[in-house]
């Protein structure tokens, strides 16, 4: 990639940890734990304890929340209509 390119990548990479270190501790685990991790909501209620409605929730405040940070930068999919 140009240099350009690479910039707005570590920029764009930069503005994400930020708003995931920003989340509150539940709302960055659910979102780690299905955003990275690629688990479903029915097995990280299974690992946390909790109900699967409980975990879609989390994960829908905290992709709220990141696209809120994260303004035209956040994927479509993230942003409320």
């Amino acid at each position: 990639p140009s240099p350009l390119a690479a910039l707005a990548d570590s920029q764009a990479q930069l503005a994400l940890e930020q708003a995931l270190a920003a989340l509150p501790a539940p709302a960055r685990e659910v979102a780690l734990l299905v955003g990275v991790e690629g688990l479903t909501p029915t097995e990280v209620a299974e690992i946390l304890g909790c109900r699967a409605d409980a975990v879609r929730q989390r994960l829908a405040r905290a992709l709220a929340q990141l696209a809120e940070a994260l303004g035209e930068h956040a994927p479509a999919a993230w942003r409320t209509p």
